[in-house]
């Protein structure tokens, strides 16, 4: 055993650091919670064997044989005069739309496996209610027009370089959406 002490990490580094786990993330190796958690380690680091330990189970490039088939995508989260959550382990497409009528829709991004580094979200709430849950470090843009309604954005606003993008959009006609970080 070496009583050298250990080397110093450089911004680049940290900056590659992240940059690989983005791309793990957006191959589906990492959940978008597990992607925030390491890169605000990979940029918290000091030493090359703190950032070695946050990429040391992803490959370290493409994988050479053809990937295995991965569950599709959802694009769609409809609630009409009932509830409809999506949660846990699923893969979400570059773009998403949200219909609630006369009912609630969740969408929790917390576990989620993201098709790339930006995500839109497009809701359509009439008489209803939205929930979108996303982890902390995920850089969030709210844009939905509300009409005799609420657009609440609780979203952590914290988000660093390289950070996924969600972008939410749409119309809100006597409902509420709701954003937040938990």
């Amino acid at each position: 055993m070496s009583d050298a002490p250990a080397l110093r990490a450089s911004d680049r580094e940290r900056d590659h650091a992240v940059v690989r786990l983005r791309d793990a993330a957006a191959e589906g190796r990492l959940t978008l919670e597990e992607f925030t958690q390491r890169m605000e380690n990979a940029y918290a680091a000091r030493t090359r064997d703190e950032l070695d330990a946050l990429v040391r189970d992803l490959p370290e490039d493409a994988p050479a044989k053809p990937p295995a088939p991965r569950r599709p995508a959802r694009r769609w989260v409809i609630s009409v005069m009932g509830n409809a959550t999506r949660r846990g382990r699923w893969r979400v497409a570059e773009h998403v739309w949200a219909i609630t009528t006369m009912g609630n829709a969740t969408i929790d991004l917390r576990q989620a496996e993201l098709s790339g580094p930006e995500v839109t979200i497009t809701v359509f709430n009439s008489m209803g209610n939205t929930t979108i849950i996303v982890p902390r470090g995920v850089d969030v843009d709210v844009s939905a027009l509300p009409v005799m309604g609420n657009r609440i954005n609780r979203a952590d606003s914290e988000s660093r370089p390289g950070a996924p993008l969600v972008r939410v959009n749409g119309l809100i006609v006597m409902g509420n959406l709701t954003v937040v970080t938990r």
